[in-house]
């Protein structure tokens, strides 16, 4: 009789997760697909200083794209930038999003880091080991959970 309560119970608890999960996928797969497209990468990379960049002897291609260069290219102010930073294979090693902060809109870099700034108008500035670690690799391939 105990094993036919924690068969019972067990079924349950399985049935829930799956009923917590289902609005979870729904909200990933169909709200959040047409969101976030960033474009006009050629010209976010020109000004920010994107493209092949060396660190500790080997080349990355750092790519920077933005929401509103198709609405005004002229005005980055208020903007969402991806940086993404690619091998020279073309394999995705890391992903970040920011804010453009007009001030710092330039990435700096050193032999084993860049430096973006973030926070818009606040100008932090967020420094991204080169190479990029696992975890960088990791969460680049995991989908983007917030707006």
């Amino acid at each position: 009789m105990l094993g036919v309560r924690a068969m019972i119970i067990k079924r349950i608890l399985r049935l829930l997760l799956i009923l917590a999960a289902i609005p979870y996928l729904f909200w990933l797969f169909m709200m959040r697909a047409d969101l976030d497209d960033y474009f006009r990468c050629d010209l976010y990379n020109e000004e920010m200083n994107g493209g092949i960049h060396t660190f500790q002897g080997q080349q990355y291609n750092i790519v920077l794209c933005g929401l509103a260069g198709g609405i005004d290219p002229s005005n980055f102010q208020d903007d969402e930038i991806l940086l993404r930073v690619y091998s020279m294979q073309g394999e995705l090693l890391a992903e970040r999003y920011f804010e453009f902060n007009w001030e710092l809109r330039e990435l700096e870099y050193g032999n084993d880091y860049l430096i973006y700034a973030d926070g818009g108008g606040a100008g932090f500035e967020t420094r991204m080991a080169m190479p990029p670690t696992r975890l960088d690799w990791i969460r680049a391939r995991l989908p983007r959970l917030w707006p």
